[in-house]
């Protein structure tokens, strides 16, 4: 019963420090995975912040090209209108 009881203990003890190991690994690995979940959305967020520069860019061209296209139409018709800049 004595051999059983230390071996009962001494298999215990291996099994803890088993599950010791297994706990930190399991800790490490979720700190690494909180890291890498970090990083990309610190990624995310920098390519969110360089596509709305674009995306407001590309649209204040356009804006300009309508107004530019808009202020040609008005010049002609006061031209057409006119005779000139005769008026």
């Amino acid at each position: 019963m004595g051999i059983v009881l230390v071996g009962f203990i001494s298999v215990s003890f291996h099994l803890s420090g088993y599950l010791s190991s297994l706990m930190s690994c399991l800790v490490i690995r979720a700190w690494y995975i909180q890291i890498y979940v970090v990083l990309q959305a610190q990624d995310f967020r920098q390519q969110g912040t360089k596509m709305r520069r674009k995306m407001w860019i590309q649209n204040m061209k356009m804006k300009l090209i309508v107004l530019g296209i808009i202020i040609a139409l008005i010049l002609i018709i006061v031209l057409s209108v006119c005779h000139g800049f005769n008026c």
